[in-house]
């Protein structure tokens, strides 16, 4: 007769989530919380699971061998979403820990399928001989990395980019952790299987009006808030090939501001790099709007004569940004 799958991790997990989501004072949450974390944020943990998960799946006859994984998982992202919830409702004190954990834990659980992607999209460009930076073969290169890896259900991820948003019109909250939730919002638009997730025309807008003010902010801030919006931009219409065309101007109006309140002494910030990659990857995308667009109020003139200024004092990916951006005219 064989044995039982052993699941002692599994159950582990399972039962820091459950206390985490039942505990009903703040310092047994953030002792439940701390518990979850280190177990999800232990490679050897997540990888144990992952076994147990598949001997689980083999033994119940599931026909999804990942469904175990997953349900664990879900289960520890609302969790830790639900705590973070209750807490910012609370009175207590809020300390950046918590404001943050929903993020740690769904960071954690696919920590391993981050890795998966990026050798995927290395092997893509590396199938490429070293090219012209924009053409219509190369705007295809990232076409097909939009596979699902992801372990939670696209309405997690709603639910944590609500969240994350939320925080981000909370002035207490930003005053605790504003430059860490804009790093969780790079993060949340960086991937395809995230970003399917979001409402193409309502999040997008969110995510434009969150990230503008933050553009003209102090560095580390609009450095994010540059990231956040090339991000946005490339996986919606380069990975998912979703169509923003009422978001063309928001998005160079965008780039505009940001080049006029910025001047020549930003010509070495590194977010040049992301708003000139953004502005190509619209170019590329939307070439009849773009021409009406950079025609009015000396649109295109500001942005091609700062991105010519910019050139002799650029270098490494602020200059290729450049060089993307000049092909994209031609």
């Amino acid at each position: 007769m064989s044995r039982p799958p052993s699941i002692s991790v599994y159950n582990k997990i399972s039962d820091a989530s459950r206390e985490l989501r039942e505990a009903p004072k703040i310092t047994q949450r953030r002792l439940a919380a701390s518990t979850l974390s280190r177990l999800i944020g232990d490679t050897n943990i997540r990888s144990k699971l992952a076994e147990e998960s598949y001997n689980i799946a083999k033994a119940r006859n599931h026909k999804n061998k990942y469904e175990p994984l997953r349900a664990a998982y879900r289960s520890a992202v609302n969790a830790a979403l639900f705590a973070s919830k209750k807490t910012l409702a609370g009175k207590e004190k809020k300390t950046e820990e918590d404001i943050l954990l929903p993020f740690k834990i769904l960071f954690h659980t696919d920590a391993e399928t981050d890795a998966i992607l990026a050798m995927k999209k290395k092997k893509q460009q590396e199938d490429y001989a070293v090219c012209e930076p924009f053409t219509f073969e190369s705007f295809d290169r990232y076409k097909g990395t939009n596979d699902t890896q992801k372990h939670v259900s696209n309405k997690d991820i709603k639910q944590i980019l609500e969240f994350c948003l939320e925080c981000l019109r909370d002035e207490i909250v930003c005053n605790i952790c504003e430059a860490s939730l804009m790093a969780s919002l790079v993060k949340l638009c960086s991937r395809s299987d995230y970003v399917v997730a979001f409402h193409p025309r309502y999040d997008l807008l969110d995510i434009l009006q969150t990230i503008q003010p933050r553009l003209l902010g102090n560095a580390l801030v609009a450095h994010n808030a540059s990231k956040v919006l090339y991000n946005l931009v490339h996986t919606m219409t380069v990975s998912l090939g979703i169509q923003i065309h009422a978001f063309v101007q928001p998005c160079l109006a965008l780039v505009l501001d940001w080049i006029r309140d910025r001047g020549q002494s930003y010509f070495g910030d590194t977010s040049l790099s992301y708003m000139y990659n953004t502005t190509a990857e619209i170019l590329m995308a939307y070439p009849e709007q773009c021409s009406t667009i950079l025609s009015q109020d000396d649109f295109g003139k500001d942005l091609f004569d700062f991105a010519r200024k910019a050139w002799n004092s650029t270098k490494d990916s602020n200059r290729d940004a450049l060089v993307g951006y000049f092909s994209s005219h031609l």
